[in-house]
C-alpha cells in the first residue's frame, strides 16, 4: 500500500508518458480542435466523442456566478479579437452538450441541463431547479456583480439589464447564437476529443487542473462541475 497523506501532487500517465497538468487552448486551436459558431450547420463540425470543451466569446457579461475575481483566465488573442474563457467542462458528446449551451431553441431553457445563463427568461412556466436567478428577495443564491466584486443588487438591475419592475427573475438554461441578441458576437468553442474509455477520470484531471492553473470562468458555479 502507498501511504497517502504526505503526497501532496498526482501525476497521471498516457501511453508511458506523464501527461501535461495544464492544457493550453491555444494549442488545441492550433492543431485544429476548434469550431466557430455562426449558422446552425456550424455545430456539425464538433465531434460527438467525449471530451473536454471551453466557450469563448467577446461578448460584454457583466455578471458571474463565483467569486474568484481575482482568477480568471487571461483573454485569448484569436485573428484580431479578443475572446474571454466564459465556461469550461466536460461531456461523453462534445457536439450535443455544445448544442445544449449554445443553440437552445424556445420554449427550452427552463430545467434544462446548462450553465450558460446569460439571457433572461421571460415565459411563465415554473421551474424546479437548475436555471439561476438574476435577481431575487429570496434567500436564493444571486449573481455577482463582476466589475465592482461584489454581489449584485437591484441599481445594477436597472442599470445594466433594462429592467424596471422588481420580482423574481430568472437566466434561461442556454442561448441561441444564432438569435438577434447574439448572433452579432463572436462563439467560439476549444474541444479536446477523447476516446470514451478513458473519459473519466481524466477529463475530470482536466477540468479541475486548467481552473487551478488558468482561472475561474465567470459563467462556472463550481470548482469542479458546472
Amino acid at each position: 500500500m502507498i501511504e497517502l497523506n504526505n503526497i501532496h501532487q498526482l501525476q497521471i500517465q498516457v501511453d508511458g508518458q506523464n501527461f501535461p497538468e495544464n492544457i493550453k487552448i491555444m494549442d488545441l486551436y492550433s492543431s485544429g480542435n476548434y469550431c466557430f459558431l455562426k449558422n446552425e450547420s456550424d455545430f456539425k463540425s464538433i465531434p460527438k466523442s467525449s471530451g473536454n470543451y471551453w466557450i469563448l466569446t467577446n461578448k460584454p457579461i457583466c455578471h458571474s456566478f463565483n467569486n474568484k475575481y481575482h482568477h480568471r483566465p487571461k483573454p485569448c488573442y484569436i485573428e484580431n479579437n479578443s475572446l474571454s474563457v466564459i465556461y469550461n467542462g466536460q461531456s461523453d458528446n462534445l457536439q450535443t452538450r455544445t448544442k445544449q449551451h449554445l443553440l437552445r431553441k424556445n420554449p427550452k431553457g427552463i430545467n434544462d441541463l446548462s450553465g450558460i445563463s446569460i439571457e433572461i427568461y421571460k415565459g411563465d412556466k415554473q421551474f424546479k431547479s437548475h436555471n439561476k436567478y438574476l435577481y431575487t428577495e429570496k434567500n436564493n443564491k444571486k449573481p455577482y456583480y463582476e466589475k465592482e466584486q461584489r454581489s449584485i443588487d437591484w441599481n445594477d438591475i436597472i442599470n445594466h439589464y433594462n429592467i424596471k419592475e422588481k420580482k423574481d427573475y430568472i437566466f434561461k438554461n442556454g442561448i441561441s447564437v444564432i438569435d438577434e441578441e447574439h448572433k452579432n458576437f463572436i462563439w467560439l468553442v476549444i474541444y479536446y476529443p477523447m476516446n470514451k474509455s478513458i473519459y473519466h477520470p481524466l477529463s475530470d484531471y482536466i477540468e479541475r487542473q486548467w481552473r487551478i492553473h488558468n482561472g475561474m470562468p465567470i459563467l462556472n458555479s463550481y470548482s469542479s462541475g458546472r
